[in-house]
């Protein structure tokens, strides 16, 4: 069984109401399970990957005598088979109603891999219960994983077979540019991308510039499409500064100083495999050969003499 239960503005010291700027309508109730509950989804198309999107905001319920504060709902999530999240998170919990509650959003790639369609199941932990505020199951184009994931640049783990694979997105990291929000993403697939200079490694700012173009300059050849990235993610990004720390007349192996390094840390998770997408387009120079970088993954090697333009050409995605 399960119930509805609305936002305490009140109790849950996070001042949201339905008028709030700062709080999406989608977060102001919550569907609560005391016992474990499984959603299906059926009327998916099989054999193809779906985005599933789960929104949890804890916060008290409205009427002090409901027995459901959700700050402090312990619970799992699981889908297809694949161990989702487990919530525990009493950082902002009764003993501080001052402090707003933390607001959750996690993002998966599921494969549909048959008829069964996609299914969601929120299991309470002792005693406890689980919630959640909103969810999306959206359609993701078959392109954006390969079935056949490149090799790792760790060469202890050998290469994946995406379709039993589900895919959490950790960071989603507009480089360069402002961050992107779901309406202003490649039309219908609602994706959030965030600026990039909290991950900046310290003192790598230093000697770097901002560059941008037009959004309409930017093309996507052939079989690329256009919902791989939006233009406002390929249309600015981050370079050394020519004027900054070297000259011209530098060899290519200077760059690999780490002097002229541009270099992100970038938080996750331990015990994990991580696959990194990178988006390129060559937005400043014209000409082969003016501009050829190394990218190291972990302090190893992931790609050597990248030329943008000698490979996909100018302004090309």
């Amino acid at each position: 069984s399960s119930r509805t239960i609305p936002v305490s503005t009140a109790n849950s010291g996070s001042s949201a109401s339905s008028s709030s700027p700062t709080i999406a309508p989608i977060l102001l109730s919550a569907r609560v399970f005391p016992d474990t509950t499984t959603y299906t989804f059926s009327e998916l198309q099989p054999y193809a990957r779906y985005w599933l999107r789960l929104y949890f905001f804890p916060f008290a319920a409205s009427s002090p005598s409901d027995p459901y504060d959700l700050r402090s709902s312990v619970f799992t999530v699981s889908s297809n088979g694949f161990t989702l999240l487990s919530y525990h998170d009493n950082r902002h919990g009764q003993g501080n109603p001052s402090r707003p509650p933390p607001y959750l959003f996690k993002e998966y790639s599921i494969n549909v891999s048959d008829a069964g369609g996609l299914t969601l199941a929120f299991e309470p932990g002792p005693g406890s219960f689980a919630f959640v505020n909103a969810i999306e199951v959206v359609s993701m184009p078959g392109d954006i994983i390969q079935a056949e994931l490149p090799a790792s640049v760790n060469s202890a783990i050998a290469s994946m077979d995406s379709s039993s694979t589900a895919f959490e997105c950790v960071h989603r990291v507009n480089v360069g540019g402002p961050a992107i929000a779901p309406s202003n993403d490649s039309i219908g697939l609602y994706r959030t991308w965030r600026a990039n200079e909290s991950f900046l490694l310290a003192g790598a700012a230093t000697g770097i510039e901002t560059v941008s173009t037009t959004r309409a300059s930017i093309v996507y050849p052939p079989p690329l499409q256009p919902y791989i990235a939006p233009q406002a993610v390929y249309s600015t990004g981050i370079q050394h500064d020519p004027s900054y720390g070297h000259s011209s007349s530098d060899d290519a192996s200077s760059s690999s100083s780490s002097s002229f390094n541009i270099s992100w840390q970038i938080p996750v998770e331990a015990g994990f495999c991580y696959m990194v997408r990178l988006h390129f387009c060559e937005i400043v120079e014209s000409t082969a050969g003016a501009r050829v970088f190394d990218v190291f993954l972990q302090n190893e090697t992931a790609y050597r003499g990248v030329d943008l333009v000698a490979m996909k050409g100018a302004a090309n995605a």
